[in-house]
């Protein structure tokens, strides 16, 4: 019986020392072996962290279908050299966010995608089973020192556990992440200056599923503090180049599932940027000052000419009194104001000229509201003399009876709808331009 590691057939099936316990999962391949028919299928052991890569790959390029390592690479955003490490199951296990990255890219069904990640967690677990005693023993040698040291050394080998506790030493697999919007990973090529890299990291965060910053200090276990995340991700925030900081982007950009090739590019974007003098932050105030009162002069502006439209609009329309009578001026012959011409009704009574309602009036006096026709009897009115004043043809309170003309004291003009409008709207301008200037 063989018991190294090797390939003993164009199918690549992976010999492994026997171990006693029972396997956990079962899996198949088509096999030409003695005694069987072509096509046929044989069970298979996979009880090693290889066997079962192996399987989630053959898996993975089964759903992706063909397409193209360069298509994927496209659309995805990722290195062509990383997605054809992942089709061929070179190196270590890729990252969940990477093959989900992929499947989604293809456009294959949530089914296929739920079985996938089956899968994956299945060969992480059998990672883990194989090199986490080693881990463990390093984090409880260094039980009270940083662990620098041992994500660099550790983690390139057991990549996608977080550190949950450190006494005891606990590790956890990843939270599993939930993604929304677009999977298509930022480059960060594309960044002018350190703060354009910094908010293209804020969007790495989100390509990986939006993890909390408590789960990136875990998955870089402890190298990335929570309060430094926390500073990174603030947005403009200027942050003085070292080579600390450059540690600590590379970190993060494994926290959010990146493989070595693809960290490598962060980093080597630090590096190029963290020379380039940050922006002119006073020459952009000044630039944004300068727009900000050329907005004002036009609003001004703007003010202005309502304000001509609305005193224009005043001089021509005709006044009107609150309780709706007829604005000051001339009032004609017979007519009082605030009372109908002759021939009308008056008030509490009839024009003059017309018969008074219940017939005529003992004494020849007038009932109240109703002006005798034609001149005033010399001497006082029946009864007295007329409140405010004397009778028709002489002055009266507030007024003059028929046949003169007064102005009408405590009549207000009201604005017409269109004048009330044009100066709401003014008002709303100027208030605006007021605003404007105090920020």
């Amino acid at each position: 019986m063989d018991h190294t590691d090797g390939h003993q057939d164009a199918n690549f099936r992976i010999t492994r020392p026997f171990r006693n316990r029972p396997n956990r999962i079962i899996g198949d391949r088509p096999e030409a072996g003695a005694g069987q028919g072509r096509g046929e299928r044989t069970e298979l052991a996979l009880d090693s962290y290889l066997d079962r890569k192996a399987d989630f790959t053959r898996y993975l390029v089964d759903r992706l279908g063909g397409v193209e390592p360069g298509a994927l690479a496209r659309r995805t955003g990722l290195l062509e050299t990383t997605v054809r490490a992942l089709l061929a199951g070179d190196g270590e296990l890729a990252s969940w966010e990477i093959a989900s990255a992929c499947l989604v890219a293809a456009g294959v069904d949530a089914g296929a995608v739920a079985e996938a990640r089956r899968r994956w967690s299945a060969a992480e677990q059998a990672l883990w089973d194989e090199r986490g005693d080693a881990l463990r023993a390093a984090f409880e040698q260094n039980a009270h020192g940083k662990p620098a040291k041992i994500v660099d050394a550790h983690q390139a080998k057991v990549p996608w556990r977080r550190l949950t506790a450190r006494h005891p030493v606990t590790f956890l697999p990843w939270v599993a992440p939930v993604f929304t919007g677009d999977r298509t990973l930022p480059d960060p090529a594309a960044a002018r200056d350190i703060r354009e890299l910094y908010a293209l990291l804020r969007e790495l965060r989100v390509w990986a599923g939006s993890p909390r910053q408590s789960e990136i200090e875990k998955r870089t276990w402890g190298a990335l503090p929570d309060a430094t995340i926390s500073a990174m991700l603030q947005k403009d925030r200027w942050r003085a180049a070292s080579d600390r900081e450059l540690a600590r982007v590379g970190y993060f950009a494994a926290a959010c599932g990146l493989p070595g090739t693809e960290v490598a590019r962060w980093v080597d974007a630090y590096e190029r940027l963290r020379h380039v003098p940050p922006p002119d932050d006073l020459a952009s105030a000044r630039a944004e000052a300068a727009e900000l009162r050329r907005r004002l002069a036009a609003v001004q502006s703007e003010a202005d000419g309502l304000r001509e439209r609305l005193r224009a609009a005043e001089a021509t329309a005709p006044a009107q009194a609150p309780d709706g009578r007829a604005p000051d001026g001339p009032v004609p012959d017979g007519a009082a104001p605030g009372r109908p011409a002759p021939g009308g009704t008056a008030p509490g009574g009839t024009a003059s000229g017309g018969p008074l309602p219940g017939g005529p009036v003992p004494g020849g006096a007038t009932p109240s509201g109703a002006v005798p026709d034609g001149p005033a009897p010399d001497g006082p009115a029946p009864g007295g003399a007329v409140p405010g004043g004397r009778a028709s043809g002489g002055s009266a309170s507030g007024g003059t009876a028929s046949g003169g003309s007064a102005p009408v004291r405590g009549v207000r003009a009201r604005w017409s709808p269109r004048q009330r409008r044009s100066m709401a709207a003014a008002v709303a301008v100027l208030v605006f331009a007021a605003g404007a200037g105090a920020g």
